[in-house]
């Protein structure tokens, strides 16, 4: 359970959701929001319209003593100094986890919410309304609570398309963002146009409305509206120009880089079944 990718972008969270906790499962269905089941916890609770992702409770965290078995070792230095930035690994998992369920407490906090988990999985069909408020009433009855938690979840829900923005003007994955949703190289190209094309219109538009302003007395001949149209108009022809090659160069870009890590990955794995061959590979 490793939530890396949030946590490099922290401090730019506030972009894309209120630290604040995930409004329940039953208010998700008022939002018009599909529940859709993700096992990346770097999904959990990050939404775009019409859909939600969640990552279902591991039965483990509901049966198992996962505080015992997550408590740092005996000498351990992080448990010595409290606040320390560098923390052993049973430590993160730790707080992860009580992050985690602390998160669900928010989404599961009526009986109908938790028959509509039951219903898409996202916790064990055994596991019972009475057994999970005790598992709440004990979370909560931790002093300080959100100072034991990783920071992801002090938001709740995350809005993905900013997440993907986030992730693009921090240079962090300038073509893929935080999650490739692209299922095809058509897909790419056609999320990318279509923003141009609405520009492009807006351009149509000023430029018809100049176009009937100069042929009005008062503004044909106005020195002024007469340069600005002309600016405008060398801007309307380079400017899409521009912006056409640069969704071509990401375009390739991706293109490349998909090919050169298909390429990488065909070669380890059939060099790990003893075999030879591959894309790109003699």
């Amino acid at each position: 359970m490793t939530i890396h990718k949030l946590n490099d972008i922290h401090h730019w969270l506030w972009l894309a959701g209120r630290p604040v906790s995930p409004r329940p499962l039953h208010h998700q269905l008022f939002l018009k929001r599909h529940i859709v089941i993700s096992e990346q916890l770097e999904m959990h609770l990050v939404w775009e319209k019409g859909r939600i992702f969640l990552k279902p409770i591991p039965n483990y965290l509901l049966w198992a003593d996962w505080k015992t078995e997550l408590a740092c070792e005996e000498n351990c230095e992080c448990s010595k100094e409290p606040g320390r930035v560098s923390e052993c690994v049973e430590k993160q998992l730790f707080h992860i986890v009580q992050g985690f369920l602390l998160s669900y407490a928010g989404l599961l906090q009526r009986e109908t919410d938790f028959a509509m988990a039951i219903e898409n999985k996202l916790v064990p069909a055994d596991f019972n309304w009475s057994s999970w408020k005790e598992i709440v009433s004990d979370l909560l009855r931790t002093s300080n609570i959100y100072a034991k938690i990783n920071e992801r979840f002090v938001y709740g829900e995350l809005r993905l398309y900013r997440l993907q923005k986030i992730y693009r003007f921090t240079g962090r994955s300038i073509i893929r963002g935080y999650h490739n949703t692209n299922d095809t190289y058509s897909d790419f190209l056609a999320g990318h146009f279509a923003w141009l094309a609405s520009i492009l219109a807006y351009i149509a538009i000023v430029l018809t409305a100049m176009q009937v302003g100069l042929a009005t007395k008062a503004l044909g001949d106005n020195d002024s509206f007469q340069a600005v149209s002309y600016g405008f108009t060398v801007f309307a022809i380079i400017g899409p120009l521009i912006a056409v090659s640069i969704v071509l160069l990401a375009f390739l870009v991706l293109l490349v880089g998909n090919w050169v890590a298909t390429s990488r990955a065909a070669k380890t794995r059939l060099g790990g079944l003893g075999l030879a061959g591959g894309p790109g590979m003699n």
